[in-house]
């Protein structure tokens, strides 16, 4: 009895020639995000088939020190020229949350898909979207609309989070399930709160046992400015109660 061939992990591309739209805050950010699709990656049961390409065009702050980059294994290809140059136009499926039409249920193998080396805060509308038109290529956004836990969640997934996403694809699962998995539960709840607010309702407190570190991080950072903004009105109000008494 013949054994069916393994399937082919999909092959997806981080396009780091972006670099210019981007400030050196951004080139640190992107930078960290990078080390952390690489280590998910590597660790993750359905590993994609991963290349850097376009480093011939990255500023050095955006990547990994070299000799850092020279110990990646095999999981990852760096590749110098950009996506466009190293494939065919009918080959390549640029990943842009600006294009029309959702990727398809069961992405082909044989395409290589590929994503903005852009970090989320960059203000950057169109850029990717841009790239597969000049060069003939296509370009399909996530289902997010379609198949997120809400429908209504920012469009611009963070890059760990997008590569998140391909690699439970990659391991069979469906759409709604890899968005579950890979969206982070911060990003639901903001969008719960904003809907409160349009409707009038008092938004929902957060549980204890939620782990959200970024909404623990911002709390504490507005109550230590509270505190420190109070303590220099009640010094102003002293000096002026003391100079008072003088006059």
């Amino acid at each position: 009895m013949l054994l069916a061939a393994p399937t082919p992990p999909l092959r997806v591309a981080v396009d780091l020639s972006f670099g210019a739209l981007m400030n050196s805050k951004e080139h640190g950010q992107l930078h960290r995000q990078l080390l952390r699709v690489y280590g998910n990656n590597r660790k993750h049961a359905s590993p994609l088939d991963l290349h850097l390409t376009g480093l011939e065009l990255a500023p050095p702050a955006c990547l990994p020190p070299a000799e850092h980059l020279g110990n990646w294994d095999s999981s990852v290809t760096l590749l110098q020229q950009p996506a466009a140059s190293l494939w065919e136009p009918e080959e390549i499926v640029w990943l842009s949350p600006d294009a029309e039409e959702p990727l398809e249920a069961q992405p082909e193998r044989d395409c290589i898909y590929v994503v903005g080396g852009l970090v989320d805060r960059s203000v950057a509308k169109g850029q990717t979207l841009r790239r597969a038109i000049d060069g003939g290529a296509r370009a399909r956004r996530l289902p997010i609309r379609e198949f997120a836990p809400r429908s209504d969640l920012h469009p611009i997934l963070t890059l760990p989070a997008v590569v998140h996403v391909l690699n439970e694809i990659n391991g069979g699962q469906e759409w709604a399930e890899a968005f579950a998995r890979a969206i982070p539960q911060s990003s639901i709840r903001r969008r719960e709160k904003e809907a409160d607010i349009r409707r009038g309702d008092q938004p929902r407190m957060l549980l204890a046992d939620e782990h959200d570190h970024d909404e623990e991080e911002r709390r504490r950072v507005w109550l230590g400015r509270t505190q420190v903004a109070a303590a220099h009105a009640a010094a102003a109000r002293d000096i002026s109660f003391t100079r008072s008494r003088i006059i």
